[in-house]
């Protein structure tokens, strides 16, 4: 969106698709990760989680072993891919609007 006129030479079908690639990679190597670490651990016999949805902490729960290293795994990947994704999507929109208020028209602008 900061450079209009470049967009289709910049945004080609190759980028758009390393681009969902890498998401889609992220997603299920994290998902796979958190998806072994709770299904290696023993279980008590309470099968009930008290949530509209099936979420990692509440399933940590219901185990009877030591969460503390799946706690922390939670804990790090959030703690790094929260920030970094909030990041990115600001940065993203500092551009946007630095590059909206350099415009001079009102037809420009709209």
């Amino acid at each position: 969106i900061c450079n209009p006129l470049r967009y289709m030479i910049i945004m080609n079908k190759k980028l758009c698709l390393q681009m969902a690639a890498g998401t889609w990679i992220t997603g299920f190597l994290i998902s796979l990760l958190h998806t072994m670490m709770t299904s290696t651990l023993p279980y008590c016999n309470s099968n009930i989680v008290n949530q509209y949805y099936c979420d990692i902490p509440p399933v940590l729960v219901l185990s009877c072993a030591s969460t503390n290293v799946a706690e922390m795994v939670v804990l790090i990947i959030g703690g790094i891919f929260g920030p970094g994704a909030f990041l990115v999507i600001l940065i993203s929109y500092v551009y946007i609007i630095s590059t909206i208020l350099r415009i001079r028209s009102v037809e420009g602008k709209y």
